[in-house]
């Protein structure tokens, strides 16, 4: 393929050429140059031609050529195309070196070659359209090039772009991992503080109804505290607001007092007497109906009867409403209850503590109360309640105890009563 380069090029390129043996120049000549790539067999031609020839007769600027071996350069490729171009000299050399020359060789290039170097008739007016062919084949092979090229780059990019996807692909995948994660974080950190939130919010309702009950209980307890104190006489004969003791022979009263608690305690008869109960239990007194026996009320009530009246109180499950399990201490507290419940009674009490003596080794005794141990304090509460002829109060916490003594027509009050009563009426009534 031929290419029109312009004479400053080619000076710039090959420099002044020296004339050959035939006399021509080399280097002034405005012959459009052709393309080496087009004519690279005649090249190759006038190299083995070069090649053949002593180095005095070979031109200056081409013993470089000659010396060369390989693939030349492209300046050096253009060097000796303008060469040849200019030298009929050296044509005629390289036709010799080419034995094989055809100017109607199927080859376009070897047929280019033959004809560049054999220059037949018509030469002159076929070079322009052979350079303005070649040519053309030298634009579009280096179009053809270009865009070669242009796909290598896009191929090039393309894969640059799909690794940089990749590349985001990941840190997106990674982002919204950690984007998950963090949600999930906080969305239970939240479910934990509304959990928070929500227990405090009943424990403040539970607080705030506890204190709605415990005002309600303090107003109930005001106004019966208030009723009971109008109940109570507000003077009491003088031998009552002695502290009652064992009696002795310089106190009359408390003798004619204990004579009696003697003569009413008489009326139940002892276990080991072969006397049979009555059938029937004539009841003096009854609970009045509305009045709660585990309540301290149904004690004050107790307290008011002017009739005689024996008193049963369990004594370790009493106890047990003061500490479980109940010491020394607790029983002694509950033997003092008895003792102040006979002793603010407005009628004739006798008050008996009855104990497990399997459940303590500590026997303690009360010269104003009986305290009896047994093997089984509840037959022993129930065997009274089935030998009293006098009215009888059973106070126990035993639901069998209770229900059984009243079915024999006794009173059943709870332990509870007796406990409330000891800790807030008793207290008011002893200053204790």
């Amino acid at each position: 393929m031929l290419a029109v380069i312009t004479p400053a090029v080619y000076s710039w390129l090959t420099g002044p050429m020296p004339s050959g043996p035939n006399g021509s120049g080399w280097g002034e000549s405005e012959t459009p140059s052709m393309e080496p790539k087009e004519l690279g067999p005649a090249l190759e031609a006038a190299r083995r031609a070069l090649r053949q020839l002593d180095n005095e007769h070979i031109p200056a600027g081409l013993r470089v050529i000659a010396a060369r071996s390989g693939k030349l350069p492209s300046p050096l490729a253009r060097r000796l195309l303008e060469a040849l171009d200019e030298s009929d000299w050296l044509r005629a050399e390289a036709v010799a070196a080419w034995p094989a020359i055809d100017v109607d060789s199927p080859d376009p290039r070897l047929r280019s070659s033959a004809l560049f170097l054999l220059r037949p008739p018509g030469w002159d007016d076929a070079r322009p359209n052979l350079e303005e062919k070649m040519d053309g084949d030298a634009v579009a092979r280096k179009l053809s090039a270009e865009l070669n090229k242009a796909k290598r780059r896009i191929r090039r990019l393309e894969n640059e772009l799909a690794k940089a996807g990749e590349r985001a692909g990941a840190w997106e995948e990674l982002l919204q991992s950690k984007l998950a994660h963090q949600a999930e974080r906080l969305g239970k950190e939240r479910k934990r503080r509304d959990l928070e939130i929500r227990q405090m919010e009943l424990a403040m309702a539970d607080l705030r109804a506890r204190l709605d009950q415990t005002e309600q209980a303090r107003t109930a307890l005001t106004a019966d505290l208030e009723r009971l104190r109008k109940k109570q006489p507000r003077t009491l004969p003088p031998e009552s607001r002695r502290r009652p003791v064992a009696w002795e022979p310089r106190a009359p009263l408390e003798l004619a007092r204990h004579l009696d608690d003697l003569a009413a305690a008489g009326t139940v008869p002892p276990r080991s007497a072969s006397v049979e109960a009555p059938e029937s239990l004539v009841v003096g007194v009854q609970l009045p109906t509305g009045l709660r026996p585990d309540r301290p009320e149904a004690i004050e009530w107790l307290l008011g009867q002017p009739q005689g009246i024996v008193v049963a109180i369990d004594g370790w499950n009493a106890a047990h409403l003061l500490a479980s399990p109940p010491t020394v201490a607790e029983r002694l507290r509950v033997v003092e209850a008895g003792r102040r419940l006979g002793t603010a009674s407005r009628g004739r009490r006798r008050v008996m503590v009855v104990f497990d003596s399997q459940e303590g080794s500590e026997q303690i005794s009360n010269p104003e109360v009986e305290i009896i141990y047994v093997s089984s304090a509840d037959q022993e509460i129930l065997e009274m309640a089935e030998r009293a002829t006098s009215p009888l109060v059973v106070i126990s916490s035993d639901r069998r105890v209770r229900e059984e003594s009243e079915a024999a027509g006794a009173v059943g009050l709870w332990s509870e009563a007796l406990i409330d009563w000891l800790r807030i009426g008793g207290r008011r009534t002893f200053g204790a």
